[in-house]
């Protein structure tokens, strides 16, 4: 998308959502109601389009609600410092240490050297490898990082691209692992935190970090299993 698309997309979106934000109320809103409408249908677009940088929709989106008076700046901004977001941060700096020091690709190879070369041994590896891995970082990275790892044991093998069903099995337990691995723990995958967050906010109730793990981290390795039970009857080595 060009420049000068992406600025026509940015400002027809813009007039559009402030005639919405100013239009007469329906379906039982309120003035404000309406105007949060119009704010959530130019996130949608430029988040969507990516007419905008997406960090600064979200600048953009903090200022209107000011603006057209859903929160008070100082309510608009104190949402960027909360609990959620600083726990989110602080998942997203443990991954990057351990990106940078390698420490994610020595665990993977650390498992494969604990289960052995049978195959479903292997699968069972990488999926273990990576569902810790993302217990600590984000569902994405975690399989990115594991990916790699995945390909180099494919070519010591001498699987073919497209063929090996030893390939299939890798990827697609790795991409179940990883979202398996990120209910494990809070920091494991944005949605949690939110969630414990919004349970908090709503009904009073407090979920500390290791109160999710027990919860979390049975669920994790009960749903790990139930993938690798089924791997050999859809995916027959």
């Amino acid at each position: 998308m060009n420049t000068r698309l992406k600025l026509l997309i940015a400002v027809l979106t813009l007039m559009t959502a402030h005639l919405v934000a100013s239009a007469s109320p329906i379906g039982g809103l309120d003035q404000r109601g309406m105007a949060m409408l119009g704010i959530a249908l130019l996130a949608l677009v430029y988040w969507s389009t990516e007419c905008v940088p997406i960090p600064v929709t979200g600048l953009i989106v903090m200022l209107l609600l000011t603006l057209y008076g859903i929160f008070p700046f100082s309510k608009s901004v104190s949402f960027i410092a909360s609990k959620v977001n600083i726990l989110i941060i602080a998942g997203l700096v443990i991954s990057a240490a351990l990106s940078t020091h390698k420490l994610d690709k020595l665990l993977g190879l650390k498992v494969l050297s604990l289960v052995g070369v049978r195959v479903h041994m292997v699968v069972l590896g990488m999926m273990l490898a990576t569902a810790l891995i993302s217990m600590l970082m984000s569902n994405t990275a975690a399989a990115a990082l594991m990916a790699p790892v995945a390909v180099s044991i494919l070519s010591m093998v001498g699987a073919k691209s497209g063929e090996s069903n030893l390939g299939k099995a890798l990827m697609i337990g790795i991409a179940y692992a990883a979202t398996i691995g990120g209910i494990g723990t809070p920091v494991g995958t944005p949605p949690v935190p939110i969630t414990i967050g919004n349970i908090e906010s709503s009904l009073g109730i407090r979920i500390s970090f290791v109160k999710w793990m027990i919860w979390g981290g049975s669920n994790s390795a009960c749903t790990d299993s139930n993938c690798l039970e089924s791997s050999p009857i859809a995916l027959p080595a």
